[in-house]
């Protein structure tokens, strides 16, 4: 069911999942959801950034405010299919707060004098939502990628975890469809930190190169309407995008800034969603605006999917998902 404003909620939620945009909590987390509703418990979806802007647009923007009425029917569509209920906060999204393409990704947060602005009312707003859900785990990106909307989302999630007392749980999932590439992940986990948490535990190193399943998640990132440009720039592009992340990482980051280490301790979790993988396809699959073919195709995003599960250690023919659990230290 749909929630068109926060006063709205009237339900408790044992899990509340905090979206950037309208495929992000079910591309990323929805095995989980859909097992969650499955065995009877109530969570929330809540998309931040899902609303459109006054001002001048840039050419993406005007494409984007075109597409937005279908953009909402997916949703809809996608949240009915995982059975959850859901709700949109319509902060603009990142393509009204700047004209250019490029800049909706830094490597390392550094806010406009807008997103200065909006990260308090952002945090306000999870907390209202944290009070009138009364649940017991919000869940944010990680901000993989380093797609600025994403990476407004963990700055909030890291006010929330400085706060005295906590309102739940919080909980990182890692954002997809980044975290197909071990170097995007591996990045987004050394300048957070979150890597010490796998190495001082004596865990083997996350492994840089490209897993099984590398040209359908090339083919996914690729196929995600941010370019007019054509298919094979673009793909260029992107293939050129994601295997910067290695070099980057290795030469150009010696001492990262650790924003969670010696603050936090972070505890991996690992979903097994091998029995909701066909719901979660299912509803990865409303998002047909979000997908150009012949990336809208179920064996390319399961492929892609299969791939990342093997890097986590999935036995074969399994697909997990994986979450980090903030505990103070």
């Amino acid at each position: 069911m749909q929630l068109i404003r926060l006063d709205d909620i009237e339900k408790t939620s044992e899990s509340v999942y905090i979206s950037p945009h309208f495929d992000d909590a079910a591309a990323s987390c929805g095995g989980r959801i859909a097992d969650q509703t499955r065995n009877g418990r109530h969570v929330l979806v809540v998309t931040v950034f899902s609303g459109l802007s006054g001002r001048k647009a840039s050419r993406s923007a005007r494409r984007f405010t075109a597409e937005y009425p279908r953009r909402r029917l997916e949703d809809h569509a996608a949240m009915g299919t995982l059975g959850t209920d859901f709700l949109w906060l319509n902060y603009p999204d990142i393509v009204f707060r700047s004209g250019h393409p490029l800049f909706r990704y830094r490597p390392i947060y550094r806010p406009a004098p807008a997103d200065k602005t909006m990260l308090p009312l952002i945090v306000s707003d999870l907390i209202g939502i944290c009070k009138k859900t009364a649940c017991s785990q919000l869940l944010l990106p990680m901000g993989i990628g380093q797609h600025m909307d994403h990476q407004i989302l963990f700055q909030a999630g890291m006010e929330l975890l400085n706060r005295r007392k906590p309102i739940a749980d919080l909980i990182f999932y890692e954002d997809c469809p980044y975290m197909l590439f071990p170097s995007m992940l591996f990045y987004r986990m050394k300048i957070t930190g979150l890597i010490h948490h796998l190495t001082s535990a004596g865990r083997r190193k996350i492994n840089v190169c490209f897993t099984s399943g590398r040209k359908d998640a090339i083919a996914l990132l690729s196929g995600r309407p941010e370019s007019d440009m054509k298919s094979l720039p673009l793909k260029l592009i992107s293939f050129l995008f994601v295997s910067s992340f290695g070099p980057v990482t290795r030469h150009l980051i010696k001492t990262p800034p650790s924003l969670l280490q010696n603050h936090f301790l972070f505890c991996q979790h690992l979903d097994d969603i091998t029995r909701r993988i066909d719901v979660k396809l299912n509803a990865l699959l409303c998002y047909a605006s979000q997908l150009n073919r012949p990336v809208l195709q179920r064996h390319r995003i399961r492929n892609a999917l299969a791939g990342y599960s093997a890097f986590l250690g999935a036995p074969a023919n399994h697909f997990f998902e994986r979450y980090w659990k903030a505990v103070p230290v």
